[in-house]
């Protein structure tokens, strides 16, 4: 019987496929690492404004990119900002975060496809948890949001908005208001974590 002149082709065009097929595999991670560092780098950039007199100042900037991308559901200019901070650090990123009216905290876990609770996770699930995750707060006064960055142990590195310096890694003479780079142990009674959400996968782009 005489050699099939197709065979080798089919296999070499099948193997070929296959190649592509692992290529395109791994490119979506690439391309999620690439969105969370760039999240992280435009939060950097904010890191140290003070805010002034209710909410007034700088901050006012998130509102109106807000009012911007939403023409039918403008905020006062003076509007709480934590997550308006996350919603426009994702949107400096070329991303919309996908989170139904961000500005309001809670819904960084009401609208996440799947929010992780905070309650039974080890340590090395915390230090597990993915870069640009929003962490959703619960305290005496209500609900607020951060951006993650990292954990060592049990204590998260978040980017925030109007909040104050009290947990600022960086040190100030005096308590600020604004937006900071701090460090929150998971165990903290005063400003709890309770959930994060890993919008980067539901983001889309814009």
């Amino acid at each position: 019987m005489g050699t099939n002149p197709y065979k080798y082709y089919k296999v070499r065009y099948l193997l070929v496929c296959l190649c592509f097929a692992f290529k395109s595999l791994g490119q979506p991670s690439v391309l999620l690492s690439d969105s969370r560092v760039a999240v992280i780098e435009v939060a950097k950039k904010d890191v140290g404004l003070i805010e002034g007199k209710s909410n007034t100042g700088f901050t006012q900037k998130y509102a109106q990119r807000w009012n911007e991308a939403h023409p039918k559901g403008k905020l006062a200019l003076n509007s709480a900002y934590c997550g308006l901070a996350v919603w426009y650090w994702y949107r400096g990123a070329g991303l919309d975060p996908n989170i139904s009216f961000s500005p309001r905290a809670l819904n960084w876990k009401t609208n996440c496809v799947k929010p992780v609770s905070f309650f039974g996770l080890t340590i090395k699930d915390i230090e597990g948890i993915p870069m640009a995750s929003a962490v959703v707060y619960k305290n005496s006064w209500g609900n607020h949001v951060g951006l993650f960055e990292k954990a060592i142990m049990a204590d998260i590195y978040t980017y925030e908005g109007n909040t104050s310096s009290a947990r600022s890694v960086t040190k100030y003479p005096s308590r600020k208001e604004g937006v900071f780079y701090l460090k929150t142990s998971v165990n903290n009674k005063d400003l709890k974590p309770i959930y994060y959400c890993d919008c980067i996968k539901q983001s889309k782009a814009i």
